[in-house]
């Protein structure tokens, strides 16, 4: 969002961001979620800019939620009041970029399939449409999870009209609206 800010206030041109995550250091006990994931190792960078063409960004939304701070360092207790409320957080957090569950695809976390088959069942977004694949791959890699499934995608030639959604257990949510004008400009 800040840079969002610098880039339509004229006092950048481009940014480049950095997203990315090491876990490989850690102990496999404490990368394994058992029935869940394991915790990966995975690098996104994004170049940005006003420019047309690729991929847009727009309607981005980020909001915390101080009562799961604790991640997975907080107490059980509070980790089972975010799990119970994961699926009405990320609904407010899509209503606040305009997504259509039954158009849109989703570019979310590599993590927790039966949270995106739960949320599909919920809100008709069709299967299909969530891109979570590769975790049998790659594992969860944290904050670089929707741009890894979303370059995924790309190189599949599939459709990314949609948004990208990270979600934390330490109650951070963040998301935005994509659209891929290069494929637009090439089918016209």
């Amino acid at each position: 969002a800040s840079a969002e800010r610098m880039l339509e206030a004229g006092q950048i041109t481009e940014a480049l961001i950095f997203a990315g995550d090491c876990l490989s250091d850690w102990p496999l006990a404490e990368r394994y979620l058992p029935g869940c994931t394991l915790l990966g190792d995975g690098y996104a960078l994004l170049r940005l800019s006003l420019r047309p063409g690729g991929i847009q960004i727009s309607r981005i939304a980020t909001r915390n939620y101080p009562d799961y701070a604790g991640g997975l360092d907080g107490p059980a207790e509070e980790m089972a009041r975010f799990n119970r409320a994961q699926l009405q957080i990320i609904t407010e957090a899509l209503d606040q970029t305009g997504h259509d569950a039954r158009r849109d695809a989703l570019f979310p976390h590599n993590i927790n399939g039966l949270c995106w088959r739960l949320f599909s069942r919920m809100t008709g977004q069709p299967k299909d449409r969530v891109h979570d694949g590769l975790v049998r791959e790659i594992g969860h890699c944290c904050n670089a999870d929707p741009f890894l499934v979303l370059d995924r995608a790309l190189k599949a030639g599939t459709t990314v009209d949609g948004t990208i959604l990270s979600i934390g257990m330490a109650g951070f949510v963040g998301v935005a609206a994509i659209r891929n004008e290069a494929a637009l400009a090439q089918a016209a």
